[in-house]
This record gives C-alpha cells, structure tokens and sequence, in this order.
C-alpha cells in the first residue's frame, strides 16, 4: 500500500510523526519508508 500523507507548498510541509505512525500501526505494517526532499534553488 502506497499513502501519500502530504504535498508541502514551496515553502513548507507541516506533518506531525503522531499521523505517520498511527497509519503505521493501524494499519499493522511491517515496515515504514519516509521520504525526505530538499529542494535545490542554487542550479
């Protein structure tokens, strides 16, 4: 199962670990993958 929890703005994504990791236990998975992205301005 793929859960996209939230799409930030340019500026910002506010995303507390309490509504990632209850969808982790309710939904008894094994395993977790978080994504974390820094956008480059400097190109």
């Amino acid at each position: 199962m793929i859960v996209i929890r939230h799409v930030g703005s340019l500026n910002g994504s506010i995303v507390h670990p309490r509504d990632v990791l209850k969808l982790v236990i309710v939904s008894n998975s094994a395993s977790i993958i978080v994504v974390h992205n820094h956008l480059s301005f400097y190109r």
